[in-house]
């Protein structure tokens, strides 16, 4: 049997079962697309099967590369879910080693970087000259870089 013939006789078959058990009329359909690339790509492994072996073969690699995207999903959340913790703890670290610092450096830090002033901007909102800002930008972001590592030094042990 060719592909076109297999694909003429099972795809209502393949696409109700691959919809079934994904839960879901799109992930359905890109699962029994995938498999049909893979026939597609390899036709010589219907050689020598007959159409009930076919449609086993078709049913079981739907329902593999179903539990590889499950697997895959899963893999996802977890690594999102990590990225949001390290997330959450260095803007802890941040906010608290932000603390540290005096008004002065707290405002250029928050015009520089959060606002996204240049230092001849921040010298004139400021009443400073550009040198003294930058000279300021330059103290403030080392103290928090020491902070930074001091606090990232400590979770490590």
């Amino acid at each position: 049997m060719t592909i076109e013939e297999i694909v003429d006789v099972l795809s209502q078959d393949l696409l109700r079962f691959a919809i079934h058990i994904s839960g879901d009329f799109h992930t359905g359909s890109d699962l029994y697309h995938d498999v049909l690339v893979k026939a597609i790509e390899n036709p010589s492994t219907f050689d020598e099967l007959n159409l009930l072996q076919i449609k086993a073969w078709f049913f079981k690699s739907i329902k593999n590369r179903y539990i590889d995207l499950c697997r895959r999903r899963k893999h996802e959340r977890a690594l999102y879910k990590q990225e949001d913790e390290c997330y959450f703890e260095d803007d802890f670290i941040l906010k608290v080693s932000l603390e540290s610092l005096n008004d002065d450096e707290k405002r250029i830090i928050s015009l520089k970087y959060h606002a996204g002033y240049k230092s001849n901007e921040i010298a004139d909102l400021m009443n400073m000259n550009a040198s003294t800002v930058r000279n300021r930008t330059a103290s403030a972001t080392a103290k928090l870089r020491k902070i930074y590592r001091e606090d990232t030094w400590k979770r490590e042990l």
